[in-house]
């Protein structure tokens, strides 16, 4: 059996941490071609009296999306690119099924040339990139989740 922790933190060992995920858009297409990335802010949970009278149990996710660039591969990577949804000052959030994070997602920053300055760390990479490169090398399971 296979299991992933999605973390939405705002202290994790002293810093935010929000992880990122792939959301199924359409069941129907494989790989990246069904899925959107997103980040996750807040999982958290409700009870629904409108549909039963004892209440039922809704489990959501408050994310921002990363779209993507373009509907090919990098032809110089293979690896799909994503943009994150909106500017840096405004990024729009939005709730969305538990049962629709697929699993985990990876993202490394799409650099420039030059060197990084030094106030980007692990802590706000997500925040400080226009663009970004899905990894489908970060296991066996995404890649063979990705390949489908």
């Amino acid at each position: 059996m296979y299991r992933q922790r999605i973390r939405c933190n705002p202290s994790w060992y002293g810093h935010p941490r929000h992880d990122t995920v792939f959301v199924v858009e359409d069941e129907n297409q494989l790989g990246m071609q069904g899925m959107l990335i997103a980040r996750v802010h807040l999982l958290f949970s409700f009870m629904d009296y409108e549909t039963n009278e004892d209440g039922a149990m809704v489990q959501c996710a408050l994310v921002s999306w990363f779209l993507p660039a373009s509907d090919q591969r990098d032809p110089d990577t293979g690896m799909w690119t994503v943009k994150p949804e909106g500017t840096r000052r405004h990024q729009p959030v939005q709730v969305i099924p538990l049962k629709s994070i697929a699993r985990g997602a990876h993202l490394l920053p799409k650099y420039g040339v030059g060197f990084l300055p030094d106030y980007i760390t692990h802590v706000n990479a997500l925040d400080e990139f226009q663009a970004y490169f899905v990894n489908p090398y970060i296991d066996h399971h995404c890649h063979e989740f990705l390949s489908a």
